[in-house]
């Protein structure tokens, strides 16, 4: 029997990549010995924690919503695919992963990434949920963009320095 995803279970991923990217942030402000790291990732842990809360909000609209589908099963098997290739769509791999880290510059270029695959989930999702949330997460995915920027400045910061 096909499971078919709810736009709401999508959402419900989204809260658990911000999750596991808090847990990720802090794990990394925590073992940092670098002070512009540790205050980068201490904003980061933090928004992480904001945007769960907007899911959050997000959720209870989209209970009963329908996405409409090209084909049968095209929601689901897309999900699913976004959903396994993010490294923290599964539960407790923020801090796992923070904590396999060997250098500052591998975790700048880890938190990279986690950021960019949070952008293409995201944007991934929108054609999921009702047109009336677009704009929240459009909003996130700026947020998203703003922490890449972020991380590349702290990147080259500590490049320098080196």
């Amino acid at each position: 029997m096909s499971h078919f995803f709810k736009a709401s279970e999508l959402v419900e991923l989204a809260i658990l990549v911000e999750k596991n990217g808090a847990e990720f942030y802090n794990s990394l402000k925590e073992s940092s010995q670098h002070e512009n790291a540790r205050e980068v990732f201490s904003y980061l842990a933090g928004e992480e924690k904001k945007h769960i809360a907007i899911f959050q909000n997000l959720l209870q609209p989209l209970e009963k919503y329908q996405p409409i589908e090209s084909y049968p099963g095209e929601y689901e098997g897309y999900t699913k695919a976004m959903a396994d290739s993010h490294v923290f769509t599964k539960k407790d791999t923020g801090k796992d992963l923070a904590q396999k880290i060997k250098t500052p510059l591998e975790a700048i270029d880890v938190a990279m990434r986690f950021e960019k695959d949070s952008i293409l989930f995201f944007e991934s999702m929108r054609q999921f949920i009702p047109n009336a949330e677009h704009k929240t997460v459009d909003e996130l995915i700026n947020e998203e963009r703003d922490h890449i920027v972020k991380l590349k400045e702290l990147k080259e910061i500590m490049e320098k320095e080196e």
